[in-house]
């Protein structure tokens, strides 16, 4: 692919977190062993430079922004374009690697400002059989999930007071009418968002255990209630973003969000 070295592969997390970098690392390289970005995960204080991954230290946690701001100041002198992720969604499955570079190559030919790889939904405007057009307008337009970002792009949307949560709900009313945003035809990556609040979910820790069976934690679990009620109420989400008309979801998403 004659762009793809114009993309880094980016990991941002914070020092409370290192128990699950190692556990990531190992999926990520079982499930992508042909990964051919640059990879590096973000951390505070505390370096992790294993499986192929490089550190960038951002030193003392403030907010999820300015961690991610930092980082990227580093990666754009090198890069124009980063693969964004975060260190609780470890990869599970195999990963087609043609489809992703393939795909991204023809997003940085577009010049495009933002490639969704990870999705339940389907772009509304095809552009080539890698992805197609985002809606202007709709709730979750953008996400820090397994999605390309043109760097200074992202730089510029950014707020530093901002937590991650607060990019995504915050974030898709400054994105909402910009152009050259776009969405996988397909789902590239199999994840499991395996803490939630800083715990552990039963049913995410068995997935893992399945596949690193030495898995050692350190933090406690979600209790059964906690569980299903965090279940249940992303059920209703996907339904109601699969059923509900576009033009009215950011109107009630209010709803879901008060």
């Amino acid at each position: 692919m004659k762009k793809i070295n114009n993309l880094t592969f980016l990991v941002l997390s914070c020092d409370k977190y290192s128990d699950l970098w190692e556990p990531y690392a190992q999926l990520f390289n079982k499930y992508w062993p042909d990964c051919p970005f640059d990879k590096y995960f973000a951390t505070n204080q505390i370096p992790f430079d294993e499986y192929g991954f490089k550190s960038i230290l951002m030193g003392k946690d403030k907010t999820w922004s300015i961690g991610l701001i930092y980082a990227l100041n580093n990666l754009k002198n090198k890069y124009d374009y980063v693969l964004l992720t975060l260190e609780d969604l470890f990869i599970i499955e195999k990963v087609d690697n043609d489809f992703i570079q393939k795909s991204i190559d023809e997003f940085i030919s577009l010049e495009g400002n933002y490639l969704k790889l990870y999705t339940k939904t389907k772009p509304y405007k095809k552009i080539n059989k890698y992805f197609g057009e985002i809606n202007k307008n709709i709730p979750y337009r953008h996400s820090c999930i397994n999605s390309v970002w043109k760097i200074d792009f992202l730089l510029q949307i950014l707020v530093p007071e901002e937590n991650a949560w607060e990019f995504e709900k915050l974030g898709e009313k400054r994105t909402a009418s910009m152009d050259r945003f776009y969405c996988s035809t397909k789902n590239c990556f199999a994840l499991s968002n395996t803490v939630i609040k800083g715990k552990w979910l039963n049913r995410e820790y068995r997935k893992i255990r399945k596949r690193i069976p030495n898995l050692i934690i350190y933090r406690d679990f979600l209790s059964k209630q906690e569980e299903r009620k965090l279940y249940t109420e992303k059920y209703i989400l996907e339904l109601f973003l699969k059923y509900i008309p576009e033009k009215f979801q950011m109107e009630m998403m209010k709803y879901f969000r008060s």
